[in-house]
């Protein structure tokens, strides 16, 4: 699938305002008046309120910003700008605060109170209506006040997080079933985004301004418009085009797979009893992938007995070496500890100490390095005592295979909830049944959870009894940017 980027950001709405200032001063009409306060950019709204009045001249006697008409004594007209009223409170928009060519400059009467659109940026110039040889007679003043409305002209600004392909204008292949893509991002606007739509049709955003949906491809050519609009009524369209030009084979279609498979039995700390079957456990696992699905062995990596450094080296290494072309499996059988007072869940390594929570590794860490891990999908699979205390509330997805496939997911498969579970377990013993006997080509998570969960929990009553038998659990972890789709293993 060919993604070419068409069209950025492109303002649609007319001019609304974002924020003001007012600049209050005295006009004295011995001279124009300007600041650096009064500095405005085309399309600003401007607010003139003036007042008082002013003795104009040696016959003109008193008068207010509204100026009068008048022609002189002697029948001459004493105007600066002979078609505005005499000695009228005037405004101009100019380029410079110093250089005015009074002859090239649009004045404007603004008298007691006038409001305008400033035609162009520059600043406003203030002056009177009077021949200035006629001014050092002058004498009071006006007060003015000038509020000016800032135009918000800047639409939201999109960011999209799927498909990567517009990123990097590259191509990204879909295998033939795939005839759907999923499009997610986030938008953000200073003033608020008041809605979202993707090729017309409205799509609701999360509390972060967050937004996903899947779009139906058709052969050929498919242009996906992505439009925002601000609470201001500006807005913002982003255009992309998705060519669907090839079938590739599904072990291309669906990445790159790898698994990181963790076995921890001999415990360096003699108050934390040793196990006896992790590491066959987790050996059995690594075969079970490599003999029967499609991961290579270069991209399986099995730790057995590892420290906490190890673990942690490892898992931030896929930080950097993983992108949203992958998939990856983690797999964890070892100990597993609960805090009875936070519910917080920790993975016990060997240099792990009975006595130091600093040397566990917390759920809250393993959520951060799985939303953090950058890929397509990712899976965790957990044979350890409590370690349902990753988990949220179980998520049901009817989506079909392909938009499954076209979200990315962030999921967990656990041995038990919050209860210890066997050494020999039961669990491992029909998660790797289940893997051999599987005989669809493609199988996602949830289906192969339910297809050994009751299989499992038969065959813990009938070794533990009718009491504290774990459950096993599955469903989104929370926190790591799942938008809704499964890990899918691919039959070889």
């Amino acid at each position: 699938m060919k993604i070419l980027l068409l069209l950025l950001f492109t303002v649609i709405s007319s001019f609304t305002f974002a924020q003001s200032k007012e600049t209050l001063f005295d006009f004295y009409g011995k001279g124009y008046y300007t600041s650096s306060n009064l500095k405005v950019s085309k399309g600003d709204r401007i607010n003139i309120e003036a007042s008082g009045s002013m003795i104009v001249g040696p016959f003109a006697g008193s008068r207010t910003p509204d100026g009068a008409d008048y022609t002189g004594i002697f029948g001459q007209n004493y105007n600066l700008i002979a078609s505005k009223l005499h000695c009228a409170l005037m405004v101009c928009v100019n380029e410079s605060m110093q250089s005015i060519d009074y002859s090239q400059v649009n004045w404007q009467v603004c008298g007691s109170s006038y409001q305008f659109t400033s035609p162009s940026s520059g600043y406003l110039i203030f002056d009177l209506n009077e021949l200035t040889n006629w001014r050092h007679d002058n004498s009071g003043s006006w007060k003015v006040k000038v509020t000016i409305e800032t135009a918000d002209i800047i639409p939201p600004k999109i960011t999209l997080t799927q498909p990567n392909g517009i990123r990097n204008r590259g191509m990204k292949p879909v295998p033939s079933e795939m005839f759907q893509i999923g499009i997610a991002g986030s938008v953000t606007d200073d003033s608020g985004v008041k809605s979202l739509k993707i090729n017309g049709e409205p799509v609701s955003l999360s509390l972060d301004n967050g937004f996903s949906k899947v779009v139906k491809l058709n052969s050929g050519e498919n242009t996906i418009g992505v439009e925002a609009e601000d609470t201001r009524g500006n807005r913002a369209e982003l255009q992309f085009t998705v060519e669907r030009t090839t079938n590739p084979t599904p072990k291309e279609s669906f990445g790159v797979y790898h698994a990181l498979i963790i076995g921890v039995q001999d415990y360096q700390d003699p108050r934390i009893s040793d196990l006896v079957y992790p590491v066959t456990d987790a050996k059995n696992v690594k075969q079970m992938l490599l003999d029967n699905y499609n991961f290579r062995a270069e991209n399986v990596k099995l730790l057995l007995n590892p420290t906490f450094q190890l673990l942690e080296n490892q898992l931030e290494a896929y930080l950097s070496q993983l992108n949203n072309m992958d998939n990856l499996l983690i797999f964890f059988a070892g100990h597993g500890r609960l805090d009875p007072i936070s519910k917080e869940g920790y993975w016990l390594l060997a240099d792990s100490k009975n006595d130091s929570r600093r040397t566990w590794l917390s759920n809250t860490a393993i959520r951060q390095y799985i939303k953090g891990i950058k890929t397509k999908h990712t899976l965790v699979v957990s044979d350890a005592c409590f370690s349902g205390s990753l988990l949220r509330t179980d998520v049901t997805n009817t989506m079909v295979l392909q938009e499954i496939y076209a979200l990315s997911s962030r999921r967990c498969i656990t041995s038990g909830g919050y209860t210890t579970v066997p050494d020999e377990s039961v669990f491992i013993r029909h998660f790797l049944r289940v893997l051999n006997e599987n005989k669809e080509k493609f199988l996602t998570s949830e289906d192969f959870f339910r297809s050994f969960k009751q299989a499992v929990i038969r065959a813990a009553k009938e070794i533990r009894g009718p009491e504290s038998v774990p459950v096993p659990q599955t469903g989104i972890i929370p926190e790591t940017d799942d938008l809704g789709g499964d890990f899918i293993f691919v039959k070889k």
